[in-house]
């Protein structure tokens, strides 16, 4: 009787995922230097989308040597949403586009110019926190150059 039940539920499930139809967003673009307009070849470019239609996306894909890329994903027929297409550029910034897809628009477009040439700071502060478990905080510096007093 459990087998039989189990077996029932299962083909159930299964009759239901059948019958379920997705549409593919694709999501693409050239990545350019600022400094010069060329294409940036081998460059990291992180896609992430909304978990409203379901578990969400996240892939990190690079460009080729066109400084173009490409990328697809999977989402229920008439569904809409949001993806985030985001990179960094030479001095780690992030740059990042909002595009929204839907039954009109499963074809997202997203170009970034974006600085190649690290240009040093005459200083630079950076600071990270760690909460310990006794509720106090630990600050680690990496600030540039090396401080020696702090405010």
């Amino acid at each position: 009787m459990k087998r039989s039940t189990f077996l029932l539920i299962l083909l159930t499930l299964f009759s239901f995922s059948a019958f379920t139809q997705t549409s593919a967003v694709t999501v693409s673009g050239t990545v350019t230097a600022i400094e010069t307009g060329e294409p940036i070849d081998g460059h990291g470019i992180f896609i992430v989308t909304d978990s409203l239609n379901g578990v969400g996306y996240f892939n990190m894909i690079f460009t080729g040597e066109n400084g173009q890329y490409n990328d697809s994903f999977e989402v229920p027929e008439q569904s809409e949403g949001m993806v985030t297409v985001f990179t960094f550029d030479c001095e780690g910034q992030s740059t990042f586009q909002e595009l929204m897809y839907g039954p009109e628009n499963y074809e997202l477009t997203a170009d970034f110019a974006i600085c190649t040439e690290f240009i040093p700071l005459e200083c630079y502060a950076d600071f990270w926190y760690y909460q310990m478990e006794d509720f106090s905080v630990e600050f680690q510096d990496f600030s540039w150059p090396e401080p020696s007093t702090w405010a």
